[in-house]
């Protein structure tokens, strides 16, 4: 009785709120400049999961809702505010004892992550991942608040982003992550630009600050960067072009650790290229030479421990291959595989994504862990079927 009380609750929050927040978001009455916007996704996924260390099969669903606000007061200001509405349901939030508080988590200065409903199969969690001031003109642009600093170049594992690097695993969330910042930006003639940006933390230990300079040059965009991150000094570049008609990019970070000789170099490159068939190849390969305390006997553990542009992966070297194919116009598929040799370990990311008519997609993914214990065994395997709707 519980139960069907709290899961009447989720829906009405659904229907009575983000269901008409999107129609809401989808009516032009007027021609005239907007002071108000609002967009964002529902999505539906189906979770079933297998292998050698899963007893059986695992079912999970999530629901998850975005909601993207802006809110334009005057001239040249605009106003931000993302939040992400989420409801787990299944049999891993009943079989593993605290995950809402795995799930519950905010790194920022301002605790945003909201609690609704904490029950034994069934999670309701509302996160404000973006919410900013920005000003801008034709040379300056300053933001401050919880934002998106994107300071990387590559495409998959990005060594200069100092502020919020991701897992390149959690293909769930499109926007990543944020963080409670400053940041002033300088642009100048010929494509240049100066950036500054300042994380603040609860102590000093936990701040983030660098500077990051762009410009081109020989046709192609580079970047270099110096700052601190927690307790580090770092001082890195990064660049993006062609050789022929394969694109070239990198990026590079040192970190020395104050006071100690605990130095750190993160180094990623990646080349891609086009086919005449429009298929899409990416090949990039990291070097980290700093690694984590891992239980590698478990290779989910690579993707679950935190990741840091110092530690983009727990394994000193890792090597990725990303392939994308659009079979019609409505239908792509793609296929990733990461190999880490150093402990013979490997990930495998199929996935298909079809449009079925404006606005909705359907989409199909996997994602496979393999081992090599004498020969590669598949220690565990996860099917995600997500069926999603825009506005």
């Amino acid at each position: 009785m519980a139960r069907s009380f709290l899961m009447r609750s989720a829906v009405k929050f659904i229907v009575l709120f983000i269901i008409p927040a999107s129609l809401y978001a989808q009516e032009d009455t007027s021609s005239a400049p907007k002071k108000f916007t609002l967009n964002g996704y529902l999505k539906d996924m189906q979770i079933m999961s297998f292998g050698s260390n899963v007893n059986g099969t695992i079912n999970d669903n999530i629901i998850h809702n975005r909601l993207n606000f802006r809110w334009y007061p005057m001239e040249k200001t605009t106003v931000g505010v993302e939040m992400r509405n989420r409801v787990f349901m299944g049999e891993t939030i009943k079989s593993i004892p605290g995950y809402s508080h795995l799930l519950d988590f905010d790194p920022g200065l301002v605790d945003m992550s909201f609690l609704i409903i904490d029950e034994p199969g069934l999670i309701f969690l509302s996160q404000i991942d973006r919410a900013w001031i920005n000003w801008n003109n034709d040379k300056w642009d300053i933001r401050i608040g919880r934002q998106r600093l994107n300071w990387g170049m590559n495409l998959f594992w990005n060594s200069n982003d100092l502020f919020n690097a991701y897992s390149l695993v959690d293909f769930d969330y499109e926007e990543r992550p944020g963080v409670d910042a400053l940041r002033v930006q300088r642009f100048f003639n010929n494509m240049k630009s100066l950036e500054l940006a300042i994380k603040p933390g609860k102590n000093a230990d936990e701040w983030v600050g660098g500077i990051l300079y762009r410009f081109n040059k020989w046709q192609y965009d580079f970047q270099v960067l110096a700052g601190w991150w927690f307790t580090d000094t770092a001082f890195g570049a990064g660049w993006a072009g062609n050789i022929g008609n394969a694109g070239f990019k990198g990026e590079v970070t040192y970190f020395s650790q104050r006071n100690t000789s605990n130095n750190v170099l993160s180094l990623s490159i990646s080349t891609d290229y086009v086919f005449r068939n429009q298929l899409f190849l990416t090949i990039g390969f990291l070097l980290n030479s700093g690694t984590a305390d891992t239980n590698f006997s478990n290779p989910e553990n690579l993707f679950m421990t935190s990741v840091t542009a110092k530690n983009l992966m727990p394994t000193k070297y890792s090597g990725i291959i990303s392939v994308n194919y659009p079979f019609t116009p409505l239908l792509i598929g793609g296929f990733t595989a990461v190999y880490s040799p150093e402990v013979r370990t490997a990930f495998f990311m199929p996935q298909l994504g079809y449009s079925i008519a404006k606005n909705w997609e359907l989409a199909l993914f996997g994602q496979s862990y393999w081992l090599d214990m004498g020969k590669f065994n598949n220690i565990s395997y996860s099917v995600f079927l997500r069926l999603k709707w825009s506005f």
